[in-house]
C-alpha cells in the first residue's frame, strides 16, 4: 500500500507538470514562469481600471403602421448617435414586423444604411405570402465611425401591400479599444 501523498507535494507536482506543458506548447523556448500566489501580492498593489469610456446611444420606435407606397426603399426610421474621441466601432440593430396585405406573395428587404459612409450597409430579404405576418431582424457592424454624429438608417423595400406593422432601431458606439 503507497503512503499518503502530502497536499504541499501534490501541489509540487502539479506545478512541474504545468511548467512541462508550458515548455512544450512554447516549442522549448519557454525561458520560466513565474506562478502568482495572494501571499506575494500586497495590499493596496491592485488598482481599479478607469472604464469610463465615452459611448453613444440612441434608439427610436414607430409609432404608428406604415404601408408602402411603392417598390422603391421607404425610410422607416433613423438614429442619429454621437462618437467621441477619434471614432470608433459602431453596432446598429433593427427589428421589424412586416405583413403583406396584398392578394400575391412578396418580397421584402429591410436594410440598415450608415448614412455617413454608405458602404457600411447590411439587407435582409423575406418573401410574405398572401396575409402571412413576419418579424424581420437585421444588424449592422461599423467599424471605422469618424468623431461626430452619425446616422443609422432602416428601410424597407417591398410592394404597395405591405404594411410596416412596427419598427425598431437602435445604435451604439464606442470609442476602439
Amino acid at each position: 500500500m503507497e503512503a499518503p501523498t502530502s497536499p504541499r507535494r501534490s501541489r509540487v507536482v502539479v506545478l512541474v507538470a504545468l511548467s512541462a506543458v508550458l515548455l512544450l506548447a512554447c516549442g522549448g523556448t519557454a525561458v520560466g514562469a513565474t506562478v502568482v500566489t495572494s501571499k506575494m501580492i500586497k495590499n493596496d498593489t491592485i488598482k481599479t481600471i478607469d472604464l469610463d469610456i465615452p459611448v453613444g446611444q440612441d434608439a427610436s420606435s414607430l409609432p404608428a403602421s406604415v404601408r408602402l407606397d411603392s417598390t422603391k426603399p421607404q425610410q422607416v426610421l433613423a438614429t442619429t448617435l454621437t462618437v467621441d474621441d477619434a471614432g470608433g466601432s459602431g453596432i446598429a440593430q433593427g427589428f421589424v414586423e412586416l405583413r403583406n396585405s396584398g392578394a400575391n406573395p412578396v418580397t421584402v428587404a429591410v436594410t440598415l444604411v450608415h448614412e455617413q459612409d454608405p458602404q457600411h450597409t447590411a439587407s435582409v430579404t423575406a418573401t410574405l405570402k398572401t396575409g402571412e405576418s413576419k418579424s424581420v431582424p437585421v444588424g449592422l457592424l461599423c467599424n471605422g465611425m469618424p468623431a461626430g454624429d452619425q446616422t443609422v438608417q432602416l428601410s424597407v423595400t417591398g410592394d404597395s401591400g405591405v404594411v410596416v406593422e412596427s419598427a425598431f432601431l437602435s445604435a451604439i458606439a464606442g470609442p476602439q479599444l
